[in-house]
């Protein structure tokens, strides 16, 4: 029997979802706003609103009980699901964001990357999605600081030059994205 966590990764990477479009903000990654200054989550929603008005960022709210509990307990001054630092490496502004949203038939939930460009536009990255409500109310964003990291159940150590993200199951899982050779690469660190 697969476990829960197994099931986790598996659905995370195994079994893909398509994406609605791929690009949530084609408007804002063309445009020339102050996208790359902006440091606040209520800065941004205003523009994610401007391309989808059904989309928001996650919220502490819409995390189970327990998460919103340990969550504010343990990261009282951090955001569920908005992150900003220099992923990249080019010394612009980047974002780290969880997008919920409404289909016709359900919520979706979207992360995805905007890497600053001098222009103040970004490139969008779509990292993954998700539509299971075991995802939906216990995932979060945390930064990754440069430093090593142990890959889960291997003796791999992985040096994180810059600034990762870190993807989190509540009491479950945990991935970190870092930027490495022009990509995202991804290390598992807790199952």
């Amino acid at each position: 029997m697969v476990s829960i966590k197994k099931f986790f990764w598996l659905f995370l990477f195994v079994v893909p979802l398509s994406f609605i479009s791929s690009n949530l903000f084609s408007e804002m990654s063309n445009s020339k706003s102050n996208v790359a200054k902006l440091k606040n989550p209520e800065e941004m929603e205003i523009i994610i609103k401007k391309d989808c008005s059904d989309c928001r960022i996650v919220q502490l709210r819409d995390l189970y009980e327990d998460l919103q509990k340990y969550f504010q307990e343990k990261f009282p001054k951090s955001h569920p699901g908005f992150l900003h630092g220099d992923f990249n490496g080019d010394g612009i502004m980047d974002y780290a964001i969880l997008i919920r949203f409404k289909s016709t038939k359900k919520t979706i939930e979207k992360f995805i990357v905007l890497l600053g460009k001098e222009n103040n536009s970004f490139n969008q990255i779509n990292i993954d999605q998700w539509d299971d409500e075991l995802y939906l109310n216990n995932l979060y964003l945390r930064i990754a600081k440069p430093g090593k990291i142990k890959e889960f159940d291997s003796s791999r150590i992985i040096k994180l030059n810059l600034t990762g993200i870190e993807l989190k199951l509540f009491e479950s899982a945990s991935q970190i994205y870092y930027w490495d050779k022009g990509k995202f690469n991804i290390v598992q660190t807790e199952d």
